[in-house]
């Protein structure tokens, strides 16, 4: 482990960008102008297809097979993003607040492969979101289970949600995302999100 590489991670949102008459920090690479004073010539730019490509679609699917609970706790998570990738109020802030539940209904209601879950007999934010992301277990609504134990079944009560199925509906939903023109914001999906900056 000691020759593992180390990165900072910096989010790019017009809550961190300097003010328009602070100078730029950098002038030989545009992507990287007008940024904040930690990112440099060697920082790699990361954009939301970028992102979504490596981390929500690759990685994510060898976190389910090593940890499923894992899993579905990043996929609560990423259904939440994709909300955020087609949200055209707030297309280059990335952390606007109160928009959680928002961004992760925007995302069942709108995305065809995550369709299924529109009707679904408990509030998917609640029971599954909020109760994954903030206490590590899902609501008493809602079982899990995975690879051949029982499939997802959302006319059970309580539902059960198969991390598998639901990785696969989820990773649909992703290149959905990747797939999309936006009109208004063309580049939404191509610009600057996350800058690595490798430590020495």
């Amino acid at each position: 482990m000691e020759n593992e590489q180390k990165y900072n991670l910096q989010i790019i949102s017009s809550e961190n960008t300097p003010a328009e008459d602070t100078p730029a920090e950098n002038t030989e690479n545009p992507a990287l102008s007008g940024a904040s004073a930690n990112i440099s010539n060697n920082s790699i730019v990361i954009t939301p297809q970028n992102f979504i490509n490596t981390v929500l679609i690759n990685e994510l699917k060898a976190v389910v097979k090593i940890s499923p609970w894992l899993g579905a706790t990043c996929i609560a998570n990423g259904i939440e993003f994709l909300g955020k990738c087609i949200d055209t109020e707030n297309p280059t802030n990335w952390n606007t607040r109160d928009f959680s539940k928002k961004n992760f209904n925007a995302a069942i209601d709108k995305l065809t492969s995550l369709s299924k879950y529109r009707n679904c007999r408990v509030n998917l934010y609640t029971e599954f979101r909020c109760g994954l992301v903030h206490a590590s277990v899902p609501g008493c609504k809602i079982t899990l289970s995975d690879k051949t134990e029982s499939h997802t079944n959302l006319a059970t009560s309580p539902i059960n949600l198969n991390v598998n199925d639901l990785y696969n509906d989820f990773k649909n939903a992703c290149e959905e995302v990747i797939n999309m023109e936006f009109e208004n914001i063309p580049n939404k999906m191509n610009t600057p999100f996350i800058y690595v900056n490798p430590q020495a």
